[in-house]
């Protein structure tokens, strides 16, 4: 008996050793066949990417060219041609002929692929002209990365009729109005900044400045700088704010303003207030804020600026269209297009190259996220300063410089948040059914916009005659419809 139970446990260990030895097997079996899976997968992908023609993007964005322009095209070239087999173009066109540029470059199908566009640039009218490509698809299977970082609600305030048709830049979602200030002038004159809670607060200091600073321009104004954009920030219509009664009050003090010889004799001239604000010779101006501007503009400027807030936050479309990056509809490969904005989304080094240079030339680390000028380089002496970070990828992967606040980005999220929310948040109009009456009401606004802005000329007489010249535009059409529009909108 004792010597059955001895062979029935040999036999059960025997059989217990086989099933393990089995189950090895077999999990040896489905780990290599994950393993082999996992490099064929590995290769397929490598295959894909390999499988792309070369291709060159051209990139267009509004600003000053900068000397080493051709230097940083050629360096991203190097990093995207590993990444999807492309090469770059990124070209600056001057402020004051972008957006004519870009129309010749349309209607001639000059082929290019990449432009900055946004809802103060034409955006709505870009897309009724079919100058750019829908995206919506581009943006689920080449754009992931975008979809996965982006703050949602700018994707929805960019959708017109539905349809995406340009990446929002990642940054803030809301805005407000309020002044930069010249800290040295405020320190010298030991100015208490805190004391001005609307326009008119600023004037005493204004009178300070002309009086004692020859040299400096206490007020900078120029075509879309001005207390004209008050009215305009605080506008709630579709018409032309600065026609309304609210408008009034801020034509008049800038008119004011000029009068007493606070504004720069070439405000109706002035095409790069970002240059002049270089010159350190600037004391005020309005500007649009958010957390950290000023800290931006000291940075670009190389003179050291303070912010004063006075309007309260709100998220509107014209806020989410700030700054994006459209395809377009000329675009050879759009894919390849898409795959690029996807890298501004989600690779640090494609949007500070992009943003602030070469390591080492036009910039050095100061720690992992903070940069500053290399030794002897200065905001004014930079071969690559465009000051234009606004309006390329994910903001929030960009580096910093050391007099912003570390802590900026999460004060963007805060400021967001806390922002109103305008309730026709996505609505944009489209004025193609009325795009001859548009055209003309164009046309009367750069006639009279100089005007308006730097209160050259008395406003009341003024806009009397920019009213006259609206109402014969038919510029009463362009609102009834967009009125309509927007109850389609909202009915959705």
């Amino acid at each position: 008996m004792k010597s059955k139970k001895k062979l029935f446990s040999v036999l059960l260990g025997v059989l217990l050793l086989i099933s393990s030895l089995l189950a090895g097997c077999a999990n040896n079996s489905a780990s290599n066949e994950a393993e082999t899976n996992s490099k064929t997968e590995g290769k397929e992908t490598e295959q894909s990417d390999s499988k792309l023609k070369p291709y060159q993007l051209v990139m267009y964005y509004p600003g000053t060219p900068t000397k080493d322009e051709q230097l940083i095209s050629d360096e991203m070239s190097k990093y995207l041609k590993e990444k999807i087999n492309a090469t770059i173009e990124i070209k600056a066109i001057d402020w004051n002929n972008y957006g004519q540029r870009l129309n010749l470059m349309a209607s001639s199908n000059q082929q290019f692929d990449i432009l900055m566009t946004a809802g103060w640039m034409g955006y709505s009218s870009s897309v009724a002209k079919k100058q750019i490509l829908a995206l919506d698809e581009l943006l689920a299977n080449q754009g992931k990365d975008i979809s996965a970082n982006i703050t949602p609600t700018l994707l929805q305030g960019a959708k017109v009729d539905g349809q995406l048709y340009a990446i929002p830049t990642n940054k803030e979602t809301a805005s407000h109005l309020g002044f930069v200030l010249n800290k040295k002038y405020v320190d010298k004159y030991k100015f208490d900044i805190t004391t001005i809670k609307r326009p008119e607060d600023l004037e005493p200091m204004l009178k300070v400045i002309k009086d004692k600073e020859p040299d400096a321009i206490p007020f900078f104004s120029a075509e879309g700088h001005g207390l004209a954009s008050f009215a305009s920030k605080l506008y709630e219509g579709f018409g032309d704010p600065y026609i309304t009664e609210e408008a009034m009050p801020y034509l008049k003090l800038q008119h004011k303003w000029w009068n007493a010889g606070y504004i720069n004799k070439d405000a109706a001239t002035n095409k790069d207030a970002n240059a002049t604000l270089k010159t350190g010779k600037v004391f005020a101006r309005v500007e649009g804020l958010k957390p950290g501007k000023d800290a931006e503009l000291t940075a670009s400027t190389g003179v050291e600026y303070v912010q004063v807030d006075i309007t309260q936050p709100i998220t509107r479309t014209d806020d989410t269209t700030g700054a994006m990056l459209a395809i377009s509809r000329t675009s050879g490969d759009p894919e390849r297009a898409m795959m690029f904005l996807n890298l501004l989304h989600s690779d640090p080094y494609v949007v500070n190259l992009l943003d602030y240079g070469i390591e080492g030339k036009h910039y050095v680390k100061v720690s992992e996220n903070v940069i500053d000028f290399p030794e002897g380089v200065t905001a004014q002496t930079s071969t690559y300063n465009h000051g234009a970070s606004w309006m390329f990828g994910n903001q929030f992967l960009s580096y910093l410089f050391p007099n912003e606040d570390p802590k900026k980005w999460d004060k963007f999220k805060e400021y967001n948040d806390a922002a109103l929310v305008s309730e026709n948040l996505g609505f944009t109009p489209n004025d193609e059914p009325v795009k001859a009456e548009k055209a003309a009401w164009d046309n009367a606004k750069a006639e009279f916009e100089t005007a308006i802005f730097t209160g050259i000329i008395d406003p009341e007489k003024t806009i009397v005659k920019y009213r006259e010249k609206l109402h014969a535009t038919g510029y009463l059409k362009v609102i009834e419809e967009r009125e309509k529009q927007l109850k389609a909108f909202q009915s959705n």
